[in-house]
């Protein structure tokens, strides 16, 4: 996949990035490539959930089913490191920050991970990577966030990234740039 940096944005021209990388103390200039995907954490619609997709999900068993309070789709995480990597929301206040007979090993203390199965409305089947299927319904109300594409309009200044690349003759350029939340973010 390439090197990665993170780093707030300081200022853009054009393809031309200044990253500000406050862990080393030294700011960078990076080059946008011509085809670089640029990525944004979005509220999305039960729709959005497709057949097929990584989630990760916040709630609580209640029989037979997994009432969902807030549903992260896709990595969510920076480089794709996963659904809980920097960058992934915090569950809603009030969800409870444990998960009990739900995903057996993919159970995560406030959620459970799988690829969903169907999609029925709001209804989801979730298969975990142990072999369990569980029903999980949304809550009313529940929150879904999804990792979107979005255009170079969504680089500002002070926003904070990560960014994924190689070295090239004419410097650092960027093939993915993820766009997350400030710290402490819903």
């Amino acid at each position: 996949m390439g090197e990665s940096m993170m780093g707030v944005i300081e200022k853009v021209d054009g393809r031309t990035v200044q990253l500000k990388r406050p862990m080393l103390g030294q700011t960078v200039t990076v080059q946008l490539a011509e085809n670089a995907k640029i990525l944004m954490q979005g509220d999305a619609q039960p729709s959005e959930i497709k057949q097929g997709e990584q989630v990760t999900i916040t709630g609580q068993q209640q029989g037979d089913v997994f009432t969902a309070e807030f549903v992260q789709v896709g990595s969510g995480g920076a480089l794709g490191g996963g659904p809980m990597s920097v960058g992934a929301p915090a569950a809603p206040s009030g969800a409870p920050n444990t998960v009990q007979n739900a995903g057996g090993d993919d159970a995560l203390a406030g959620g459970v991970m799988g690829t969903v199965e169907a999609v029925d409305g709001t209804k989801l089947t979730v298969k975990t990577s142990d072999g369990k299927t569980l029903t999980v319904q949304l809550a009313d109300g529940a929150g879904i966030r999804k990792q979107k594409e979005v255009g170079p309009e969504a680089l500002e200044a002070g926003k904070f990234v990560i960014a994924t690349g190689s070295q090239k003759a004419n410097g650092f350029e960027i093939s993915e740039m993820e766009v997350l939340p400030p710290p402490g973010a819903p």
